[in-house]
């Protein structure tokens, strides 16, 4: 077993889809020359011409050794070995700054052994080298690396490679192992506080459905039918009607979030404070999901349903600029898929504008005319990203906003609106 440590950059080339367990026989395709190969395959058939055109017999004995190196060390090649590799743990959701162990177990399956190997992992554009020890019949060998997340987003894992040499290191063969994995890179994000379970008052809004709003009729009691709990019998009503009513149980509410970011690049002074509104998203939700509540996540085109914490990390980490100079194009106006997604949700306890810091109150005013907001301020919070400035709270078009530039800082000021 031999382990070694690698430092990997940032991720940038689109992944493919997963296969954890690949097992290939070699092909000739695969097989290269090595620059030792190369110089013997050069100098044999220059020592035949040689020896033909001066007559030195001494140089057929060069050129025969050399055919038989070549043609014995390709054959010991050409049969096929039989190797399989897994990843001993599912790949981890990491977030920026992270780092994860990875452990790739490499067994021989065939009757041959192998050589000494050298692994080749992909990460992103980044391509990094280690080497393994011979590996003998159903023999095993773990080979572990650190994986090192400095940038958010989505990119790939792989392919696992390993290169195999004959005896004599005169070729190489190339097997893939494993295919290309996605590998995503979540926001960095802050703990925020979960005590509090229900809305503080005043913050249902208009835009709370009401359950006869949200198609939830209120009938307390219906027949009874078989199979139906006798413990639900409502006794007296019976009595009355002279047959059996079954109580109903209220629906409850479902409380839902709304978060909604500025994905326009003129909104923000660059990219790094745009990076700064994704993770103060990301923190939001991860609150909003964790008390439960369904989340609806506007940032770009369309809307996106998160069910969990896990899905809206994952979203958060396709977020992109766009150069467009609105903050949503005609045809979204038109459509108006958000109003669309409004309708779906029974209550909605808060609202959230993630802005940037170039003309707060323009991207707000817009955000509430296609969230159909308007001028119902209850329930809605405004938090700008401003890098390099003072953290500071205000009101912004008669909602209460807070100027941040530092993701530490959001516990304490969401604790004090």
């Amino acid at each position: 077993m031999m382990a070694s440590t690698l430092r990997l950059p940032r991720f940038l080339r689109p992944y493919s889809a997963l296969k954890p367990v690949r097992q290939l026989s070699l092909r000739w395709q695969e097989i290269h020359p090595s620059p030792l190969g190369w110089a013997l395959i050069l100098l044999t058939p220059l020592s035949a011409l040689t020896c033909c055109w001066l007559g030195w017999q001494e140089l057929s004995v060069i050129a025969i050794g050399g055919l038989i190196l070549l043609t014995s060390s390709l054959c010991s090649l050409w049969k096929p070995v039989k190797l399989q590799a897994a990843l001993a743990r599912p790949l981890p959701l990491l977030s920026t700054g992270q780092s994860c162990h990875l452990d790739y177990q490499v067994s021989n399956t065939g009757r041959r052994p192998a050589r000494p190997l050298q692994v080749e992992l992909l990460a992103g554009q980044a391509r990094q080298h280690m080497w393994l020890p011979s590996l003998t019949s159903n023999a095993e060998c773990q080979c572990s690396c650190i994986l090192q997340a400095e940038s958010r987003g989505v990119s790939t894992l792989g392919p696992l490679a390993i290169s195999l040499s004959d005896a004599l290191g005169l070729y190489k063969r190339k097997v893939s192992l494993i295919s290309p994995q996605p590998l995503i890179v979540c926001p960095q994000t802050v703990d925020l506080p979960t005590n509090q379970a229900v809305p503080r008052s005043g913050t249902n809004s208009s835009n709370s459905l009401t359950p006869a709003q949200a198609g939830l009729e209120f009938h307390s009691l219906r027949d009874y039918q078989p199979g139906d709990d006798l413990r639900q019998v409502h006794w007296a009503a019976s009595a009355r009607s002279q047959h059996l009513l079954i109580r109903l149980p209220e629906p409850e509410l479902e409380h839902s979030s709304v978060l909604w970011l500025s994905t326009a690049a003129s909104t923000y002074t660059n990219p790094a404070e745009f990076e700064l509104a994704v993770s103060l998203l990301a923190s939001i939700g991860k609150r909003e999901t964790a008390l439960g509540r369904r989340l609806l996540v506007h940032a770009g085109s369309l809307p996106h349903h998160s069910a969990d914490t896990d899905d809206c990390l994952k979203y958060c980490s396709t977020l992109r600029l766009h150069n467009n100079p609105g903050l949503l194009q005609s045809q979204q106006q038109r459509d108006n898929p958000l109003l669309s997604s409004f309708s779906q949700f029974s209550t909605i306890t808060r609202c959230y504008f993630v802005l940037g810091s170039r003309e707060p109150r323009k991207q707000l005013l817009q955000a509430m005319e296609e969230t159909g907001l308007g001028n119902q301020s209850a329930g809605a919070v405004v938090i700008i990203a401003s890098l390099g400035s003072e953290t500071s709270s205000q009101i912004l078009a008669s909602l209460p906003s807070i100027r941040i530039s530092r993701l530490e800082e959001l516990p304490q000021l969401l604790e004090a609106l």
